[in-house]
């Protein structure tokens, strides 16, 4: 029996069980679901929705609502399954241990809940993503996170963005009073993260660091950390007696673009005074831009364990560590002029020396979505002057359209130098709303894109193709990225390119004895590894009985079967496997 507005089911758990694509599951007034589900989840999930048709379970307009208990199951709402294109909305999550664990999923919009974890140890965190894929988090408030207690809690943070996480818009969101270690951490033990978002925050009171870019690597998508307003990070002391890192931005990672840290305002950042303490600590390149670093006492503007080679940037405000950083170039010297940092209230007075000082670093809008500039120039810091209210507005609506790219990665293998290859790139929408291109930029020597005019509207439905090309200027492989921004709920994303320059072409020549029956002509496929996956490397069939591939890499090995088509497209199963090992170079 259906449920109805005046006859509501009786438990979130059988709403959540009989969605499909598309439906939109209400939470009345007083819900308060802590009992379990599965997988020690008081709401467990193994389903989700489609490209358009997310399924979003959202407390009713003015209504109380509660998933999960601090005291009771170890997570509020976990999924125990492939889950994508969710909404959660105005929800309180709680959980002994987390309270929202997601793996393996793509596509969730997490907008305006209660989330806290106060009793939280181990190794996890609060808001757990892990091969997290397109998120959104907006108007989010994560607070209180973290045991008073337990002794294991370094390795536990507010909200981790886990191996596989790429494509994160992090916004409009408070982490307040995050007990166990870091506020927000984005870490992988396996491949680096990137196309990374965090912008429009207000972070504080964070034991360790306030921002933790652990694990990342620009090159292969932006990461960006914008109009955030992080103070009292790093305060210490040692989670559980073990040393960490208390910083209100720390950047580590790999790779050799530039982490952009623009128009934030950091106040007494890294109290702890260790090595590792400061407003900034950087073991990569980071670009900083429009900033405020406003240190107390005792509190360096960036880590002493920091290298200064990794630090560029312009037109930022230092105060209260002394002079301004070499490194900073056009920047100033002194009292930002804060009107009220007792209560958090970090907007300019005038007179401020941040006023009308900083550089275009194309972020259009500040904390509050003013326009900037209110003056002559951009204003230095997360703030434009003069700006009513202290929260900022709410941030865009769940019916923004998805991107798609296809392929994800393109590899070009072995081009002579002195020469060039092409491939497509192919965007599209295949959500019901349009979608507004707005950008498409490439990184790496050696390639170039062509393609439409923009800004362009995708309409629902509708695709366009950006061709790629790659021409080496220099032997040696050579890697890099495509980076497309739009208005999309995945608003960055980054196709990775490689190739190799050389100065040798090899080849390999394959041959094969007829088929016995009639053909209209033959297929061959390559792999990387023995015994397959395979991908059908000629683009038309093949009359004759040998097939030259020009497109290997050197020192690589390659494995190839072939395969017969009839005349009405009948495929016969591959043929014995051979191998061939490229020389190198």
């Amino acid at each position: 029996m259906p449920a109805v507005f005046t006859a509501p089911w009786a438990t979130v758990r059988h709403a959540k069980n009989g969605a499909q694509a598309g439906d939109i599951i209400y939470l009345m007034n007083g819900v308060n679901e802590t009992g379990l589900d599965g997988s020690s989840a008081t709401l467990a999930l193994a389903k989700g929705g489609s490209s358009g048709l997310p399924i979003a379970l959202i407390a009713y307009p003015g209504a109380t609502a509660t998933i999960g208990s601090a005291t009771g199951q170890q997570y509020g709402i976990r999924t125990t399954a492939t889950s994508s294109y969710w909404v959660l909305a105005g929800i309180n999550l709680r959980g002994a241990f987390s309270g929202l664990t997601v793996a393996n999923s793509s596509t969730w919009r997490v907008i305006g809940n209660d989330i806290s974890c106060p009793n939280g140890s181990g190794t996890g965190a609060c808001v757990a993503f892990s091969a997290g894929r397109n998120i959104s988090l907006y108007r989010n408030r994560i607070h209180d996170n973290g045991s008073t207690t337990s002794t294991s809690i370094k390795l536990y943070q507010a909200i981790q963005f886990d191996s596989g996480s790429n494509g994160i818009d992090f916004g409009w969101n408070e982490i307040a009073n995050t007990r166990s270690c870091r506020a927000l951490q984005f870490y992988s033990d396996t491949t680096p993260l990137f196309n990374l978002t965090v912008r429009n925050n207000s972070i504080h009171d964070s034991r360790c660091d306030g921002i933790n870019f652990a694990t990342i690597d620009p090159a292969q998508g932006a990461v960006k950390a914008y109009n955030n307003v992080i103070y009292r990070a790093g305060t210490g002391p040692a989670p559980g007696g073990v040393e960490a890192n208390y910083a209100c931005i720390n950047v580590g990672g790999s790779g050799s673009a530039a982490v952009q840290i623009s128009g934030n305002t950091l106040y007494d950042c890294g109290r702890r005074a260790n090595a590792d303490s400061g407003a900034i600590a950087a073991s990569v390149p980071v670009s900083l831009t429009d900033n405020i670093v406003d240190a107390i006492a005792g509190e360096p503007y960036t880590a002493p364990n920091s290298s200064l080679a990794n630090f560029s940037g312009k037109n930022n405000l230092f105060f209260g560590d002394g002079a301004t950083p070499a490194f900073s170039a056009t920047s100033r010297n002194g009292d930002p002029k804060f009107i009220d940092v007792t209560n958090g209230n970090f907007q300019l007075q005038p007179g401020s020396p941040a006023v009308d000082a900083g550089a275009n670093d194309g972020i259009s809008r500040d904390i509050l979505q003013t326009p900037r500039p209110q003056g002559s120039a951009y204003d230095i810091g997360a703030y434009e002057l003069g700006v009513g209210g202290t929260q900022p507005p709410p941030p865009p609506p769940p019916t923004q359209g998805a991107l798609t790219v296809t392929p994800q990665s393109i590899a070009f293998g072995n081009v002579l130098i002195g020469s060039s290859a092409k491939q497509t790139i192919t965007l599209g929408n295949s959500s019901s709303t349009a979608i507004t291109v707005n950008g498409v930029s490439i990184t790496g020597t050696g390639f170039n894109q062509t393609g439409p005019t923009l800004p362009l509207t995708l309409a629902s439905g509708q695709s366009i193709s950006v061709t790629v090309s790659f021409a080496p200027q220099n032997s040696g492989n050579v890697s890099g990225a495509l980076q497309v921004s739009s208005n999309a709920s995945n608003p960055s994303v980054s196709v990775a390119l490689s190739g190799t320059g050389s100065t040798v072409q090899h080849s390999v020549d394959v041959n094969w004895v007829a088929s016995t029956s009639t053909v209209a002509g033959y297929n061959v496929y390559r792999g990387t590894v023995s015994g397959g996956p395979y991908s059908k490397i000629n683009t038309t069939l093949i009359s004759g009985l040998t097939y030259s591939d020009t497109t290997v890499s050197s020192g690589a090995t390659y494995y190839y079967v072939v395969t017969a088509v009839a005349a009405d497209g009948t495929e016969s199963s591959f043929s014995s496997q051979v191998q061939a090992v490229i020389p190198s170079p």
